[in-house]
């Protein structure tokens, strides 16, 4: 028989390429995990937002979606009030329906939700989700719109 010795070579060479793996793995890691916190963070930029509701008939949806179009500088016209009012005729009863734009106001780029829901055939509940002094408007042109 032949004998059979060690080569203590080849387990050196293992555990130095489990090491060299083990640190290469973490340092790969721990990479990733810093990029993605770096990703998460720079497009988290905190704005507020605020709200105006009302209740209204479906028959005047348009007249105030027309009161509000002059307060957004680009974003909300034609299409996009056309949009709101097929959401209105589209929502089932107790349901709500939602659509979101992106807006221009006073020159800031941002987005006006419009959430509507229909309690009966003859109500609706409408949000404007929006920055809070576009919010401001909007409820002030509400009030203006109920007298």
């Amino acid at each position: 028989m032949f004998p059979i010795t060690p080569h203590t070579g080849s387990l050196a060479a293992r555990r130095c390429a489990a090491a060299y793996t083990d640190a290469f793995m973490t340092a790969r890691l721990t990479a990733v995990f810093l990029l993605c916190i770096a990703i998460l963070t720079s497009g988290c930029v905190f704005r507020p937002s605020a709200s105006a509701s009302c209740n209204l008939e479906p028959p005047d949806l348009p007249r105030l979606l027309q009161a509000i179009r002059p307060l957004v500088e680009k974003g909300f016209g034609d299409s996009e009030i056309d949009a709101v009012q097929r959401l209105s005729t589209s929502t089932p009863v107790k349901n709500t329906g939602t659509k979101t734009f992106p807006i221009s106001y006073r020159g800031t780029e941002s987005t006006l939700r419009v959430e509507l829901k229909k309690d009966d055939v003859d109500e609706i509940e409408i949000w404007f989700i929006t920055e809070p002094e576009l919010a401001k408007e909007i409820q002030a042109k509400m009030k203006d719109s109920a007298r």
